[in-house]
């Protein structure tokens, strides 16, 4: 499971279900911010979708410099909506699929990203193609599994 953030003051929030008991992980280390899933019972990754980014998306040959941590998404991947200089905490929250094996992520009442079992990679409304960071949204998808609009 991802290790809560060293920068104090970074959004770190965590969730299980209690019917698959499968964790929920959102976790912003001050340069972006990724969504995590986890096995049944279990701390251990099975899923991740990148959701946003602290910092100006840098280009592809600069992402050597951010291999110490979850690298934010690189230019020609992103949509306008990807940098997020000051998310609170307060405006953030998880929904769950039914079952507790699909989760999203919520900001300010917008949907910004989800996984679903058994994905490897989440779905992201900011991505403009499907890539290493996530898949393109897909709000039928979305619909269907957690039955709401967004």
């Amino acid at each position: 499971m991802p290790e809560e953030s060293e920068n104090v003051g970074e959004p770190f929030l965590s969730q299980q279900h209690p019917k698959s008991k499968r964790w929920a992980v959102f976790e912003d280390d001050g340069r972006s911010g990724w969504l995590y899933m986890t096995k049944q019972g279990s701390q251990d990754v099975v899923s991740d979708c990148w959701i946003y980014n602290r910092v100006r998306a840098p280009e592809a040959a600069q992402i050597e410099e951010f291999r110490d941590g979850p690298p934010p998404a690189i230019k020609g991947v992103v949509g306008e909506g990807a940098l997020v200089e000051a998310p609170d905490e307060a405006d953030m929250r998880f929904v769950w699929s039914e079952d507790g094996h699909s989760v999203a992520f919520i900001v300010e009442d917008i949907p910004l990203g989800f996984i679903v079992k058994p994905g490897k990679r989440g779905y992201c409304r900011n991505l403009l193609e499907s890539c290493p960071w996530g898949k393109v949204w897909d709000q039928a998808l979305f619909e269907k599994i957690f039955d709401r609009k967004g």
